[in-house]
């Protein structure tokens, strides 16, 4: 299985709620921060102690390791309520939430084909149990207005998707390669909550 049906997740309406305030905060940190790279974390760990979620391993990884920036809002069980305040309200109490990280990918930047095997593995460490889940994407801002312009997309096992700003969608990234892109002059910006598969009525 690569790409999951979001609804599918049994809270989906109160996730579905959540996206204004998500995106509202997120534009108000941006808003107070300017120096975007300056106030996020690589996710390779690039010039920090350790990486936040991924190890790169491939030439490509290597490559756009400086294109995907992270900002935590649920991370190591503990909330950023610095920045999530509301979010944190109406997120906290869904059922099966293991972490939610806010991705951004520079302006004409890529995550290279990947699986996150890093992500879970960390997940597992935080929670000291063995976890298996679906990762689902809040589109927070995505500067394609149109699908057929396909400069903003995601693939996921062979099977591209261009979601729009404000659309919610969910795959396996533990055991599917996926890699995503942004071929615009703005930020690329999505929140990725990862959820315990057993929360969701997939077949």
């Amino acid at each position: 299985m690569s790409w999951v049906n979001a609804k599918k997740y049994t809270h989906y309406h109160s996730l579905e709620r959540a996206i204004p305030i998500v995106v509202a905060e997120t534009e108000q940190w941006i808003a107070n921060n300017k120096d975007i790279v300056g106030a996020t974390v690589n996710t390779f760990g690039v010039n920090s102690k350790e990486e936040l979620t991924e190890t790169p391993v491939t030439p490509e990884e290597y490559k756009h390791m400086d294109d995907w920036r992270v900002l935590p809002m649920f991370y190591n069980k503990t909330w950023n309520t610095d920045v999530f305040k509301k979010s944190h309200f109406l997120l906290a109490p869904l059922p099966g939430l293991y972490q939610a990280l806010v991705n951004l990918v520079v302006p004409g930047g890529k995550i290279a084909k990947h699986r996150d095997t890093g992500n879970w593995d960390k997940i597992e460490e935080h929670y000291g149990h063995r976890v298996d889940g679906y990762s689902v994407v809040l589109n927070l801002h995505i500067a394609m207005k149109d699908k057929k312009e396909k400069t903003v997309g995601m693939e996921v096992g062979g099977i591209e998707k261009y979601p729009l700003t404000g659309e919610i969608v969910a795959f396996d990234g533990r055991t599917a390669s996926h890699s995503m892109w942004n071929l615009t002059n703005e930020w690329r910006i999505t929140a990725v909550l990862d959820f315990d598969k057993r929360v969701f009525n997939v077949d």
